[in-house]
C-alpha cells in the first residue's frame, strides 16, 4: 500500500518559510510516506505564497488570491544564495529529483493549480493549457506518475462548458500518455464539485 501526503497540507509551513520542497521530501520520509505528492507552490521559495495563509479553506478563495502567481512557475532559490531561478532549470529539477532519490521516495502525483480546463475565453484557456504542458514536462522530468488538474467552469456546467472540459481533458490525457503520465481530475471547486458532473 502506498501512502502520501499532498504538500498543500503543509501550505502554512510553506508560507511561513518553514518548509520548501526539500524539507517536504524529508518530512514525508520521517512521517512514513511511501510516495511524494507535491503541490506546485512547494517548488518555489514559499515567499510568494504568503497570501495562502489568508485565503481560508475555500479553494476558490485561494485561486482568486493566487491565480496570477499560479500561471507562472514560482521562483526557486539556488542552494546557498538568494538569486531566483526558473523552476524549469535542469539543475534545480535535478536537485529535487536527487533529494527524493536520496530518501527513497518516488513522485506519485503533482497537484497543478492554475491549469484548469475551462475559462470563458479561448485566450485564457490557451494560457492555462500552456501552463499544463509545462507541468507535464516537469512531472516527466521528475519521474512522477500523475498530475492533477481541475476542470474549472461553473457548477451548473451547461453543455458548451462540458464540451470544452471534455476536449481539454482528452488533449491532456493524450499528451500525458506520450510522457507516461496519468491525468487526474481535481474535484474541489467549479463544475467538478457536483458528483453528477464528474
Amino acid at each position: 500500500m502506498d501512502i502520501s501526503i499532498c504538500s498543500f497540507s503543509f501550505h502554512r509551513l510553506l508560507a511561513a518559510g518553514k518548509q520548501d520542497i526539500f524539507k517536504y521530501i524529508t518530512d514525508c520520509k520521517e512521517l512514513g510516506a511511501t510516495r511524494l505528492e507535491p503541490w506546485i507552490a512547494h517548488f518555489g521559495t514559499g515567499r510568494s505564497w504568503q497570501p495562502s495563509l489568508d485565503a481560508g479553506a475555500d479553494p476558490e478563495d485561494v485561486w482568486s488570491i493566487l491565480g496570477a502567481l499560479m500561471r507562472q512557475p514560482p521562483p526557486v532559490l539556488r542552494a546557498g544564495d538568494d538569486s531566483a531561478a526558473s523552476i524549469q532549470d535542469a539543475d534545480y529539477l535535478d536537485r529535487v529529483k536527487a533529494a527524493a532519490a536520496q530518501v527513497g521516495l518516488p513522485f506519485g502525483g503533482i497537484a497543478v493549480d492554475g491549469a484548469h480546463i475551462y475559462e470563458p475565453t479561448p485566450e485564457a484557456r490557451q494560457a492555462n493549457r500552456a501552463f499544463a504542458y509545462q507541468w507535464l514536462d516537469i512531472a516527466e522530468k521528475l519521474g512522477a506518475r500523475q498530475i492533477r488538474i481541475d476542470a474549472g467552469g461553473p457548477e451548473e456546467m451547461p453543455d458548451d462548458v462540458f464540451r470544452v472540459i471534455v476536449e481539454g481533458y482528452q488533449d491532456l490525457v493524450a499528451k500525458g500518455q506520450e510522457k507516461g503520465l496519468e491525468i487526474l481530475m481535481e474535484n474541489h471547486w467549479g463544475s467538478s464539485k457536483i458528483p453528477e458532473n464528474v
